[in-house]
């Protein structure tokens, strides 16, 4: 088989790191014209061509200003300066953790001349007259070095570049998701990125003006200078006068240039508002400002949605309360009607006509539950729902909720049974029985809603240390773990499709239990049913908690 064969990724890739090493910039420092015209000649000659060289060892830490080499090649013995000071030098101009390698050339082969180069920085000693080959070995060598120093100074300060970034923009998330009011976290965006980020930030929202930004913060006056132009800037980007995300002026005083970047702040609505950073020199973070931007954007998004929600559920409960109030009476009559037609018929009367009376009588009080459970809602939405406590025995209230739901149960092929305690039944307490017999009367039928043909609901309660102890536990298919803390919210239902009722029977028993001072809580595993129990202490007890 023939044809052509590319080179190997080995060749390839050490094409690629010889021609980065040539690349570097390299430093020539000897008193001797020849010297240098050699050294030039022999590196040029193996592909370096950023050379730099001087015979003035007092111009190198000028040169090493203008030029910044990666690799400084040194005689030692010049007049002017000797190689040694040089290399003090050239200790003095290399910041901290950086690497920058000398290799000294010289005639001087002492270890003595050796011991004191390398105790001042240099990295490499090569003895005059040198082979060319060794020079170009150990600056390679040293080159590499350099490089990969370098790549890992960069690689570290990428990382923690990121590393602020992630914080900033993760403190910034939290502020935005801690308030529902995008103008209340625009005001922390200046303390988050000024001096650190930018030396000023201007935001505006949508209705904001120039005299009353959401959101302005400087690192100082000469910053505080810049405000009105950014300001004017950043309402350009609100309103659509601009698609530019940047922009470059001159600071107040014209010396040196301002970096701005900007972003819009967008919903699904349109834009409504734009932050704006600036600083003198460097370019800003662009990306960084959009996501700042587009943050913002997605929390004034969900303020916006939070809010046409709370306003359509009260527009909702308002209807609600409105319709049930004025379906009560009319449901009242025609329950009442059909109770007293049934009532009429001779006991050898048309089985089809009873049955009838007796349907329409269930579907109006059905109804009369449901508006009563609606009233109770928009009650209990506006923190007033009411709680008569009356001494009473407390078996009155189980037998009254029994007498009324044992027939629904019966209906359902569900039996109900109601298990007081030795003598709790007659004992008394201070409790509104007509709002415990709606807890009764909410639990069980939900129980029975949910238990299937032949099953059980088992009712059982007690009195002890001045409270009521009560239970209802059903044979049904359990609660899934993850509708749990669902329940007990208004209009939540599990299953929409086969289960009638509003979702409030829950809400609503909660709700009258907590107002005693009580507490309700369930226990369930989908396949073993579900017990619900709650506490609700006589009026002396809930005032002794209270205190």
């Amino acid at each position: 088989m023939s044809g052509a064969v590319g080179p190997t990724p080995v060749v390839a890739d050490d094409a690629v790191r010889r021609a980065r090493l040539r690349a570097r910039t390299i430093l020539i420092v000897d008193d001797e014209e020849a010297n240098l015209d050699l050294l030039e000649a022999l590196l040029g000659g193996e592909g370096y061509a950023s050379l730099v060289r001087t015979d003035d060892p007092r111009d190198v830490p000028a040169l090493v200003a203008r030029h910044a080499p990666d690799l400084v090649l040194l005689d030692l013995h010049m007049p002017h300066r000797h190689g040694l000071e040089v290399l003090g030098d050239l200790r003095a101009l290399t910041p901290a953790g950086e690497y920058r390698p000398v290799l000294v050339l010289t005639a001087d082969a002492t270890w003595e001349a050796k011991e004191r180069a390398l105790a001042l920085g240099a990295r490499d000693f090569v003895t005059k007259p040198f082979d060319a080959a060794e020079v170009l070995l150990r600056v390679e060598n040293l080159l590499e070095t350099r490089v990969l120093h370098v790549e890992q100074r960069l690689a570290r300060e990428r990382a923690e570049a990121a590393e602020r970034r992630a914080a900033l923009l993760a403190e910034w998330s939290r502020l935005l998701a801690s308030s529902l009011d995008p103008a209340t976290a625009l005001a922390h965006l200046p303390r988050l990125v000024v001096r650190r980020w930018a030396e000023a930030c201007v935001a505006l929202l949508r209705h904001d003006d120039g005299a009353r930004p959401a959101a302005e913060g400087y690192a100082d006056e000469r910053a505080r200078a810049w405000g009105p132009e950014l300001l004017a800037y950043a309402a350009a980007l609100r309103d659509g006068r601009t698609a530019g995300r940047s922009a470059a002026g001159r600071s107040a005083a014209g010396e040196a240039p301002v970096a701005v970047a900007g972003a819009p702040i967008a919903t699904e609505e349109g834009v409504v508002g734009a932050i704006v950073l600036a600083r003198d020199g460097a370019a800003l973070d662009q990306a960084l400002v959009d996501e700042l931007a587009a943050r913002a954007g997605q929390a004034a998004e969900h303020a916006r949605l939070f809010a046409a929600a709370e306003l359509a559920t009260r527009e909702r409960e308002r209807l609600l309360a409105v319709v049930a109030h004025d379906l009560r009476n009319p449901l009242g009559v025609v329950a009442m009607y059909a109770e007293m037609l049934e009532s009429m018929q001779p006991d050898d009367g048309e089985a089809y006509t009873r049955a009838a009376l007796a349907t329409m009588h269930a579907s109006a009080t059905a109804m009369q539950r449901l508006v009563e459970d609606l009233l109770d809602a928009s009650t209990l939405r506006h923190g007033a729902l009411s709680v008569r406590r009356a001494e009473l025995r407390i078996g009155a209230a189980f037998e009254d909720a029994e007498r009324m739901l044992r027939p629904i149960a019966a209906a359902h092929g569900v039996a109900l049974v109601v298990h007081p305690a030795p003598r709790a039944a007659e004992r008394r307490g201070t409790v509104d029985g007509a709002r415990l017999v709606q807890v009764l009367s909410n639990l069980v039928g939900n129980a029975v809603k949910f238990t299937p043909e032949g099953g059980a609901v088992d009712v059982r309660y007690d009195v002890a240390d001045d409270a009521l102890v009560a239970s209802v536990t059903d044979t049904g298919p359990g609660i899934d773990p993850e509708d749990l803390p669902h329940l007990f919210t208004a209009f939540w239902r599990r299953d929409r499709r086969d289960r009638p009722g509003a979702g409030l029977g829950l809400w609503i028993a909660q709700a009258i239990v907590e107002a005693h001072g009580g507490r309700l809580r369930v226990e369930s595993r989908p396949g073993h049913g579900s017990t619900f129990h709650f506490t609700l202490p006589f009026a002396d007890a809930a005032r002794r908690w209270e205190d």
